[in-house]
Formats: C-alpha cells, sequence, structure tokens
C-alpha cells in the first residue's frame, strides 16, 4: 500500500507509456512541421504550448506558476489579439491550474481548500441572480454573471487549492512581479523615445488620446500619450501594477539573498514606472493610502520610505506633466453645489467621473434592495447622469467607482456580500500573521502582509475605477486567501484536553 501510495507521489511522466509518448511526440512535431510552412508564427506559438503542457504534466508545479504568470500578464489575450491564435487557447490558460489541482486532490488525496472566501462568494452569485430578475436585458446580465464565475469564484477556488506550502506563496509572488516586468518593459520603450507607431506586437500599447500638456490655446501644446501595456487600457492597467508594488517591497524583506532582494526592488520599481507612465490621479491616491497603510502597520522600514519618498519625487521631476496633473485633483471641490461657472472650469474628466458615479448613487436611492441588474448601469447611465447639470454624457457609460457601480446593480444585497468577501479576506490574512508569527515563520508573515496591502490597493483604486477586467482582481483575491490558507494548513493541531 505505502509503496502504491509512494507512486501516485511522483510526477506524472513516469506513468507514461513510452509507447504512446513517442508515437504522441512524432504526431505533434509532424502536425508542427505542417503548421510551419504556412504560418511558422502560429507554430512556435504552438510549439511552446505543447513543451509547456509537457513540462506541467511532468512538473505539477510547473502549471501553476505558468497559469498565474500567464493569466496576470495578459500574454495569452495579446496572442489572441495581436497574432491570431485561436481563441479557446487564451480562454482556456485557467484550465493550467486544473493539472495541480488533480495532482493534490486525486492523486495525493489531498482535501480541496474551502475558504471562507468562497461561501461569500456563492451568496454574492446568489444576490446577483436575484437582481437579474429585475433587469431590463436578461441576456446581458446573464452574461455578467457567467463571467463572474468563470473568470471570479473558478479563480479563487483554483488557486487556493493549487497555494499549499510556504515554496508555493513565494514562487506565486515571483511570478506575478515578473509578469509585471513583461507587461511593462514593452511600452516603456516608446514612451522614452517618443515613438507611437508601434504598439509592439501588442506588448506596447499606448492610449493614442492622452492629454494636451503646455498652453493648449496655443499650436505648440504637445500631447501626452498614456502606456496602457498588455492590457490596453491606462486606468486599468495602473490599478494591475500598482497592485505589485507592496508586493515587490515587502518581497524585498524577506528575500533568500542579497541579489532576490535586490531583484525584487527592481521589480517592484519597474511595476511603479509603469503605473507612473499611465499619468493615472486614481492610482496616486491609492499609492499614497496604501504607503499610508503600510506605515501604520510598520510593515515598511524607514529605510525603504526613504528610498520610495525620493525614487516618487524624481519621478515626478522627470514627469513633471504627471504633477501637474495631480494637481487637477482639487478641482474635486468646484463640483460641490454644482454652480454653473464652477463646473465650466473643471477639468472633464473629473466632471464626467463625478456625473457617473452621482448617477450610480442615485440609481441606488431608487432601487436599494436588488438593483437595476448585473452589467446594466450603462443602460441607466445617461438618464440618470444627465439630470445633474454637471456634464452631459453622450453615451452609456460605466460608473467608474466599485462601491457605487456594485450597489446599484445588484442593491443593498450585493454590496453587502461583497464587502463582506473584502472583509473576510483581510480578517484572514491578519490571523494568518498571528498564525505564522507563533510559528515563527518571518517569510510567511511578511507575504500574509503583502497581499493584505496588495487588497488595500484593489479597494483604494476601487475608489475610482469600476469592476471591469475581473480576472486580475480575482487572482489577487485568491492569492491573499491562499496565502491565509498555507496558515491554516501548517497550524499543528491541538493538543487533547487532559
Amino acid at each position: 500500500m505505502s509503496s502504491a501510495v509512494h507512486q501516485f507521489d511522483r510526477p506524472f511522466s513516469p506513468m507514461l507509456s513510452r509507447g504512446v509518448l513517442s508515437v504522441a511526440v512524432v504526431g505533434g512535431a509532424a502536425v508542427l512541421g505542417l503548421i510551419t510552412v504556412s504560418e511558422p508564427l502560429l507554430a512556435a506559438g504552438a510549439a511552446a504550448v505543447c513543451l509547456l503542457g509537457l513540462a506541467a504534466i511532468s512538473i505539477p508545479k510547473v502549471a501553476t506558476f505558468a497559469a498565474i504568470f500567464l493569466l496576470y500578464s495578459n500574454v495569452a489575450v495579446v496572442a489572441v489579439r495581436f497574432h491570431g491564435v485561436p481563441k479557446i487557447v487564451g480562454q482556456g490558460m485557467v484550465l493550467l491550474l486544473v493539472i495541480p489541482l488533480v495532482h493534490y486532490v486525486v492523486l495525493r488525496r489531498q482535501k480541496l481548500v474551502i475558504h471562507p472566501l468562497m461561501p461569500l462568494m456563492a451568496l454574492y452569485l446568489s444576490a446577483q441572480a436575484l437582481s437579474m430578475m429585475f433587469s431590463r436585458n436578461l441576456e446581458e446580465s446573464l452574461a455578467s454573471i457567467t463571467e463572474y464565475v468563470l473568470e471570479g469564484m473558478l479563480i479563487v477556488l483554483l488557486v487556493t487549492n493549487v497555494i499549499r506550502t510556504r515554496r508555493d506563496v513565494r514562487w506565486a509572488t515571483w511570478a506575478l512581479l515578473l509578469a509585471g516586468l513583461v507587461m511593462t518593459a514593452g511600452p516603456t520603450y516608446p514612451q522614452i523615445t517618443h515613438s507611437f507607431a508601434s504598439q509592439l506586437g501588442g506588448f506596447g500599447q499606448t492610449n493614442d488620446i492622452g492629454f494636451l500638456t503646455g498652453d493648449v490655446t496655443a499650436q505648440g501644446a504637445v500631447r501626452q500619450h498614456r502606456l496602457s501595456g498588455t492590457i490596453g487600457e491606462q486606468n486599468r492597467f495602473a490599478q494591475i501594477t500598482l497592485v505589485l508594488v507592496p508586493l515587490g517591497l515587502l518581497m524585498a524583506r524577506t528575500a533568500q539573498s542579497r541579489w532576490a532582494s535586490l531583484l525584487a526592488m527592481f521589480l517592484a520599481g519597474v511595476a511603479a514606472v509603469g503605473c507612473a507612465l499611465t499619468f493615472s490621479r486614481g492610482a496616486a491616491v491609492a499609492f499614497v493610502l496604501t504607503i499610508g497603510v503600510m506605515i501604520v502597520l510598520r510593515l515598511i522600514t524607514i529605510k525603504q520610505l526613504a528610498i520610495v519618498t525620493v525614487a516618487a519625487v524624481i519621478l515626478l521631476a522627470a514627469m513633471p506633466h504627471y504633477l501637474n496633473r495631480l494637481v487637477t485633483i482639487q478641482q474635486v471641490t468646484n463640483l460641490i453645489g454644482a454652480r454653473p461657472s464652477t463646473v465650466q472650469a473643471t477639468d472633464g474628466a473629473i466632471a464626467g467621473r463625478a456625473t457617473e458615479m452621482l448617477a450610480a448613487a442615485q440609481i441606488f436611492v431608487d432601487h436599494p434592495v436588488v438593483g437595476v441588474g448585473p452589467g446594466m448601469f450603462k443602460q441607466y447611465s445617461r438618464q440618470y447622469g444627465n439630470r445633474l447639470g454637471i456634464r452631459r454624457l453622450e453615451e452609456n457609460r460605466e460608473s467608474h467607482s466599485l462601491y457605487l457601480g456594485i450597489a446599484a446593480e445588484t442593491g443593498s444585497l450585493g454590496i453587502a456580500c461583497f464587502l463582506l468577501m473584502l472583509g473576510v479576506t483581510l480578517v484572514s490574512l491578519v490571523r494568518a500573521r498571528k498564525l505564522f508569527r507563533a510559528g515563527s515563520s518571518r517569510e510567511l508573515d511578511t507575504m500574509a502582509a503583502a497581499y493584505f496591502c496588495a487588497v488595500v490597493v484593489l479597494m483604494a483604486t476601487g475608489l475610482s475605477m469600476h469592476m471591469a477586467y475581473i480576472r486580475f482582481f480575482y487572482l489577487i483575491l485568491g492569492m491573499a486567501a491562499a496565502v491565509a490558507s498555507v496558515a491554516a494548513l501548517a497550524r499543528p493541531p491541538a493538543e487533547p484536553a487532559r
């Protein structure tokens, strides 16, 4: 019996028949050869996928870290949109996590991990389903719920079950930081060279609209482009790169060598530069709030704080347009009272977002229990927004607020469930830190704090960003829950009472 169990603990490759494997390799090589004649780039991508699949089968953990890297870097989506890779390949990246899940649950017969976050996510799903019954467009609401199930609940369930050890947490975090490097390296080049003609095959996407700098009434005004990386949307790119900054800073404190510590600091700096090149005002506010939380919780050393402060000053000095853009945040006060003279003097983007946020708040007041249905705010945005007299909306718009948008679409039931999801995740991380301290695990204590700050970034950026690209949001939430689950799995059993 013991030898049989030991056999299951080995990698999958010894269990494969040599004959079947040989036929698969020869057949795959023949197919790739035929594809190479007409589509060499597609053949190269297919070869990479085959190699990754073989590595994942042989060493299941490879699938875990590869899936996290591919999901967060958005490489698969770029391959689909810019290089003709079949859409099913991009959508199937999350299924890589099924390989280590089967390894743990089926072959090694370990229990399925159910973090307290999962029941609350199911409850939130029920709130959305109830809200959908009052939607004016059932098809669109159903599509929104389906996206939540596939890119929210499924990702959290898989991540919390394949991240089970201290080493898993460490390497998964490195995968996220390296994804930030891939996302940021491409679009940084055109910003430096001021050449925005090429998007570098989808890895150097920038926003063509941007904003004008200098005297906009003069002919010498210059348009500043905004980096959007592999995502294609600058504010969302700012959010997902900003999440990596506290992860890198705190990873540097527990790195296993000086070189690893320097690498973590470097990757945190790269993520910060990528976030800054989006010129996002909401991300800047969230960054200040997150650093404040880190100071209060004593998660950042005086040396690190000094480095971050000096780096921020140098960055703003090198990017004066960003500083000028941040100054416009104070124009929010012009909207108090909504007097025509002050509204006209307000930055157009700020006035538009205020309109959308207030419209979402008014919808929630009119539909306080179940809202207007998942994904339905856009159908009501002009109707409610144009009543306010701040800025006229010419098309359907998003709420530009995570909390007001959810409240408008799913009512009190939905927003209560969502806030409970965030609260339970943060509380579980606080408890995990206590368990790690009791077990003298400084590394995992710091990583729990790092993901606490990452969730804070998501919450802070949610003040001015609606729920979109949800797989990034729930991947970080799943990683945070996984860290807490590692603490529970590592906790020694209680001594029996005498």
